[in-house]
Order: C-alpha cells, then sequence, then structure tokens
C-alpha cells in the first residue's frame, strides 16, 4: 500500500470513527436528559400528590375543632368529613405518594414512613374522641382538643418534611445545585 492509500485509509477511518463516537456521545446526552424530563415530572407528581393529599387531611382535621368545641354533634363532624371526601382526587393523594416514593424517589422514603407514623397518632386520637362520644354523648373534654393541636402540628410537619426531602430530590434529578 503506497503512502498516499494509506493516509487517505486513515483520514477515511478517523472521520468514520470519530462520526460513530458522536453519534454515540448524542444518543447518550439525549438519554440523559430524556430521563431527567421524565424524572422530573415524577417528581412533579410525586409533589402535587403529598400537596393534595395534606389538604385532604387537613379538611378533614379542620372538621374536628367545632365538634371539639361543642359547636357540632359527632354527626355534623361525619356529614362534613364525607362532604370534604366526596371532592374528586386529581393526583392520587397516598396511593401515588407510596408508589413513587417506591420507584423513583427511595431517597424520601424515611419522610413519608415519618407521614405515615404522625398520621397513625391522628387516627388513635380520633378512634379514641369517637369511642368517648359513643360512651359519653360528646367530646368537649378539653384534653381533646389540646392532643388534637399536637397531633395537627406534628401531622403538619411530618407533611412539609416530606415535601421538604421532594423538593431535594427533584433537584438532584433535575442537576440543581443544593446549596
Amino acid at each position: 500500500m503506497d503512502q498516499v492509500t494509506a493516509t487517505l485509509v486513515v483520514g477515511l477511518s478517523t472521520i468514520v470513527a470519530s462520526g460513530v463516537v458522536s453519534s454515540v456521545v448524542t444518543y447518550k446526552l439525549n438519554r440523559n436528559k430524556e430521563q431527567m424530563l421524565f424524572l422530573r415530572g415524577k417528581a412533579e407528581d410525586l409533589f402535587l400528590a403529598a400537596d393534595e393529599y395534606e389538604k385532604t387531611l387537613g379538611g378533614m382535621l379542620v372538621t374536628y375543632y367545632p365538634l371539639l368545641d361543642g359547636r357540632i354533634d359527632y354527626n355534623d363532624m361525619l356529614d362534613l368529613q364525607i362532604k370534604q371526601g366526596a371532592k374528586p382526587r386529581e393526583r392520587g393523594g397516598a396511593e401515588t405518594m407510596e408508589m413513587l416514593v417506591e420507584v423513583y424517589f427511595p431517597t424520601t422514603r424515611a419522610a413519608l414512613v415519618d407521614l405515615w407514623t404522625a398520621r397513625e397518632k391522628l387516627n388513635e386520637l380520633t378512634h379514641r374522641i369517637r369511642q368517648t362520644y359513643q360512651a359519653d354523648g360528646h367530646v368537649t373534654h378539653p384534653e381533646f382538643k389540646a392532643e388534637m393541636l399536637e397531633v395537627s402540628a406534628t401531622v403538619t410537619e411530618a407533611l412539609r418534611a416530606l415535601k421538604g426531602a421532594i423538593v431535594t430530590a427533584a433537584r438532584k434529578t433535575a442537576g440543581v445545585r443544593q446549596g
């Protein structure tokens, strides 16, 4: 093979190789961008599901205060909760949060577990309130209102922490510097 042919072969090989490398790099960059955009969308879905859950739970919690003050009876409170619960969920609430955390954002799992723990304390309190109403016919005991305020604050803080963890995970996913 003469020098001109060798130079042409090397030149063409270089052009072909650089084209292949360029194609591979472009493919990987586009794939990473698509994955980032996909995960950003999932993070937004998770945040909106948490926000919807917060509003739903808050609406239920609010119905207890007039009950505990004696302004409404237990059945009126249940009617308010049924009315609140009849509103359609757009973001999936708790089920969507659980799924998105487990599948895409495991770094937020601890915050979600803290929320479920706080919710369990709320459920225990509302169960005691129901039992007291069934036994006494009223629940205007001052300790219930104080405990409801405390449990509500715990639930609110757990929701705030979860939403913060979601934002942090979303920013990492989107490549936004934390700082």
